[in-house]
């Protein structure tokens, strides 16, 4: 009894003294993220009951718990916090993003997966400060950013800067062919210049037929998947980005602006060593540029493109909502002067993306985006004016009291292209409208039907005027009419596109380890196009833009156009995966073209995927360093017919050619283009291993891919003379084409001490092989190219030279070239041609330099491109770098200035042409630049033009600073940071007078200095 009383005694002291240190309190806080914004729905649970509640609104909790135990903080896509009771009555968390698990959720066709569980080439890019680049175009944020994918900007030219994009290199013949199908928010067939920065919530980049196959026909280049930023439950968010700056071009060319020199070689050139004279040259020399109104010495690139010019963006953001409705807004707008007189872009768009929780079964919302720009440049293109710079001479005065010069020295005909610039004007304005409806119904809990309907519409208005134009001779005060009429044209164009789409989707895991996930879908869409076009000659006034005032009426034109084509889709996708270790995907589209006859528009895109996470298995279980690795394998197939016209399945008749009839004009009807009702779809099957890996507690991620792809049936026209009076030969599925390549991507991250940084590496390289043609043909020869079986797509085709002739000897010993060649000219390599023993393989060469000589040389395409992004975080301050490049690119560098006096007795020639050989100017035996002379063979394209296009370059550099919290608050702002962007600062490369990304007649490419700021309130 004794004993069982000490027990009891025992117990009720330990129960006391537990009473005592486990009193039951009231907690209370609030639940923020680092930058202070309140957390609404976070999740507080007490550690090992189910004790819990979630913040609201304002992300404030309050929950009953005892002293003695511990608060678990959690909310998606945030790091998990526990935290110990004890005294505490209040505890204020805030919560880190948790990027791994970010990272995890992978935007891919029509839904959503975990990255771990992915089994195709897929990669998200990294939007970090995207919204803080002087960006015009979303592509140019894709350059250097994702393995695989290229982004190449060739000029800046405010309006028109979009990027040319490929993925994976080329695998078909043509240009349009290989451009990578856009989709935003669901969307099919957007572009990327829609798109403000700042509204991007992830991209995605679609690489391989696995996750190609269910966009199908259009997806044989690849997918770039856009999704725009919606709203959350919570505190209404309001932030504005803006930035203003300045554009200025990365290079010019280095051109003789010394007007004497100029003449001095221009007669070498000529051969005329009479003209221009000794006299007038003398009179250049001694003024020194002492008279420019008389002796000009212009340098024309500088004076046309040397300047500045000014650009700023501002974008104003608003989100939040409840549980019932969220919604995410959004306005912009930008503005951006060129370095060209009368070239300049303005837009301004706005966005609105609502949700609503309608019931528990079903959701809906509607997105809605639109905007209008205006874009100027000198005549219908900047194309139109560029030929007009290379095409002058430096001693034409640009401009002298509104009154502008010519060449009155030497006749050459020169243009002026600032004459050029003022006296060309064009004007579009194009107006974008799309508005998206959507609902989703939950018939169960992992059932459910969504449907959507998307209308696009887009309206261009555009104006051309040409006025006349009077050139003046400043030395004598002479005249010459350089255009004696003037022209207005006004064209209109209008896009409409309208596309439905069904998708049912279902999910079911059987005895916990087998996770089943399929999907069905249809699509229809409707592209319609109108075209209309009115011109006149003869304005009173070229003030007035109006096609009532052209007086002309003999010189009245019009036309128009109505296109349209539809397509219609069946698809699906099975996903199965057996406990998280073993995947498998499979999907499958279906399309029907109108494009195609009716018994021939139908084609099948299947595809089949296998992943494998191996650091799931019990045999690395025990490794720790490894945090995750994965292989994964894909096979599948893909459309194109890109190519294709609307109607190039059928006969197609053509207005516009009159005839004579009885002596008199006829309104005319002609076969445009011979049918070929045979054509089918165009295929890619692609073939691929990846592995994907993560070491350190994902410290160090990578992802390494080989593909291999085969092109049949490519859609090509085919390779005809004209005949019966039929301007285009019909196209055919012709041509097949084989491509192969491989792409790593690595990165590290360290954000566990003060300074944080990490670092992105992309490699990839691209290759393909022309396997045969259908036709007959063996090749197709264009200039300098050719598309040759057994060889490179584009493929350049030309001479080889082995250095320049220094002696006679050397040229009486040397093959017979076309032109009789002198000491100084270029010595074309004599290859083997001839076939002396009858064996198929050429061994001897037949000492003729003529067009069997050339030689198949690999084409321009860089080998290697890569890119590395760094960031750097310290105390508030960021550093950002850039760093983007290509290996192993060659190609042709023959326009002007490389090319001097590209036109007859004139023409910009850069500054090497002084050190062209000359037996008395320059008696050099060991120059490289060969001898001045229109007459010789030095000109003739040859791998002497050839340069070297590789380059490193460094894209962005940006440095931040995010002012303290409690600054920022007394401000009335959660969140400020103010920075310095510069793109394109610094490029490394050898391209003589040109950007190696913006060659030729082209609009410079810009280096951009921008001031900006980034406030959330």
């Amino acid at each position: 009894m004794k004993k069982l009383m000490n027990k009891g005694l025992l117990i009720l002291s330990l129960v006391l003294t537990f009473s005592v240190h486990a009193q039951e309190i009231s907690v209370n806080g609030i639940i923020t993220d680092a930058t202070g914004q309140p957390l609404p729905g976070a999740s507080v649970v007490v550690k090992g009951t189910n004790n819990g509640v979630s913040s609201n609104f304002d992300g404030k909790y309050s929950i009953k718990t005892n002293t003695s135990d511990t608060l678990i903080f959690s909310f998606i896509g945030y790091l998990t916090q526990e935290v110990l009771v004890s005294n505490n009555n209040t505890i204020d968390i805030v919560l880190q993003e948790d990027t791994s698990i970010l990272d995890e959720v992978v935007i891919v066709g029509y839904g959503t997966q975990k990255r771990e569980n992915l089994t195709a080439a897929v990669s998200s890019v990294n939007l970090d400060k995207v919204d803080a680049k002087p960006i015009t175009n979303l592509g140019q944020a894709l350059q250097g950013m994702s393995a695989g994918v290229t982004s190449i900007q060739s000029s800046s030219q405010p309006g028109s800067s979009g990027s040319s994009i490929r993925i994976r290199g080329l695998n078909t013949l043509g240009t349009t062919n290989n451009t990578p199908l856009i989709v935003i928010d669901g969307s099919v067939g957007g572009s990327l210049n829609d798109v403000a920065p700042g509204d991007v919530a992830s991209i995605s980049i679609l690489k391989d037929a696995s996750s190609t196959a269910m966009y199908g026909a259009r997806a044989a280049a690849g997918v770039i998947l856009i999704t725009t930023k919606r709203g959350k439950s919570g505190k209404m968010t309001f932030k504005y980005d803006g930035y203003v700056g300045f554009d200025e071009a990365t290079e010019l060319p280095d051109v003789i602006s010394d007007s004497a020199t100029y003449m001095e070689l221009l007669r070498e050139w000529t051969n005329d060593p009479a003209f221009p004279s000794d006299a007038l040259i003398a009179e250049f020399r001694n003024d020194g540029g002492a008279n420019p109104l008389k002796y000009p010495n212009v340098d024309w690139f500088e004076t046309i493109m040397g300047g500045q010019a000014a650009l700023q963006f501002h974008n104003f953001s608003v989100s939040g909502g409840s549980e019932a409705a969220r919604v995410a807004a959004s306005v912009n707008v930008l503005d951006q002067d060129g370095l060209v007189a009368n070239t300049g872009y303005k837009r301004i768009g706005f966005r609105l993306n609502t949700n609503f929780k309608l019931s528990d079964k079903l959701d809906g919302g509607m997105d809605l985006f639109g905007n209008n720009s205006l874009r100027k440049s000198p005549g219908g293109s900047i194309q139109n004016l560029i030929p007009n710079i290379h095409s002058t001479v430096p001693y034409t005065v640009p401009i002298n009291n509104g009154l502008y010069g010519y060449d009155g020295w030497t006749g050459s005909g020169g243009h002026n292209p600032l004459a050029q610039v003022n006296s060309r004007y064009h004007e579009r304005e194009t107006n974008k409208f799309t508005g998206k409806i959507f609902g989703t119904y939950k018939f169960l809990p992992n059932l459910k039907l969504t449907a959507s309907a998307t209308v696009y519409n887009a309206q261009s208005n555009a104006i051309d005027l040409v006025k006349k134009l009077t050139l003046h001779h400043f030395e004598d005060d002479s005249e010459e009419i350089a255009r004696t009429n003037n022209e207005l044209e006004e064209s209109n164009s209008r896009n409409r596109v309208i596309t439905l789409n069904a998708i049912l989707e279902y999910d079911t895991t059987i005895k916990e380890k087998h996770n089943i996930s399929l999907l069905a879908g249809y699509s229809q869409e409707e592209n319609l196009w109108n075209t209309s076009s009115a011109s006149g000659k003869g304005l009173v006034d070229e003030s007035i833009f109006v096609l009532d005032g052209p007086q002309d009426q003999t010189s009245f034109q019009i036309g128009g156009n109505k296109t349209f084509n539809n397509l219609r889709s069946y698809f699906g996708r099975l996903n199965y995966d057996f406990d998280g270790k073993y995947l498998l995907e499979a999907s499958f589209r279906y399309d029907g073209s109108s494009k195609f006859v009716k018994d021939l528009r139908w084609g099948f895109f299947p595809s089949l995927s296998l992943g494998w996470n191996i650091h799931k298995t019990d045999f690395l279980s025990h490794v720790d360093f490894i945090t995750s690795l994965k292989l994964r394998g894909s096979v599948g197939q893909v459309g194109n017919n890109t190519s294709l016209g609307n109607y190039s399945a059928i006969s197609t008749l053509e207005f516009g050619n009159n005839y004579s009839f009885n002596n008199s004009i006829e309104p005319g009807i002609y076969l445009n283009e011979l049918a070929n009702p045979e054509l089918i779809w165009e295929t890619t099957t692609t073939y691929g291993i990846g592995i994907d890996f993560g070491l350190f507690n994902n410290k160090i991620t990578g992802e390494f891919d080989i593909y291999k792809n085969r092109t049949d049936g490519i859609l090509r026209r085919v390779q005809a003379p004209y005949f019966g009076g039929i301007p285009q030969s019909p196209f055919e599925n012709l041509a097949i084409v084989d491509g192969k390549g491989y792409e790593l991507s690595l990165n590290y991250r360290n954000s566990e001490h003060k300074i944080k940084y990490s670092a992105g590496l992309t490699l990839s390289h691209s290759e393909n092989k022309i396997v045969s043609f259908n036709d007959g043909q063996f090749q197709e020869v264009s200039g300098n190219y050719i598309n040759k079986v057994g060889h490179p797509i584009n493929s350049i085709y030309t001479y080889e030279h082995e250095g320049i002739f220094r002696t006679q000897e050397q040229i009486n010993n040397h093959a017979t070239q076309p032109q009789t060649p002198q000491i100084g000219d270029l010595i074309y390599k004599d290859q083997l041609t001839v076939d002396t023993n009858g064996d198929g393989v050429f061994d001897e060469a037949d000492g003729v330099i003529d067009s069997d000589d050339r030689v198949i040389k690999d084409p321009s395409a860089p080998k290697i491109n890569f890119g590395l992004n760094t960031n750097v975080e310290y105390n508030g301050f960021d550093l950002n770098v850039l760093l983007v490049g290509a290996l192993g690119s060659k190609d042709f560098v023959r326009t002007s200035p490389a090319r001097p006096f590209i036109y007859p007795g004139r023409g910009i020639t850069g500054k090497e042409w002084i050190h062209a050989y000359h037996e008395t100017r320059n008696p050099d035996s060991n120059t490289n630049v060969p001898r001045l002379d229109e007459g010789s063979g030095n000109f003739r394209a040859s791998d002497y033009w050839m340069h070297d296009f590789s380059f490193l370059r460094v894209r962005t550099l940006q440095f931040g600073y995010t002012i303290p919290e409690n600054i920022a608050n007394k401000l009335t702002l959660s969140k400020a940071r103010l920075y310095v962007n510069g793109q394109n600062l610094f490029t490394f490369e050898n391209v003589p007078h040109f950007d190696p990304e913006s060659v030729g007649r082209v609009y410079p490419l810009t280096k951009t200095v921008t001031l900006g700021v980034q406030l959330t309130f």
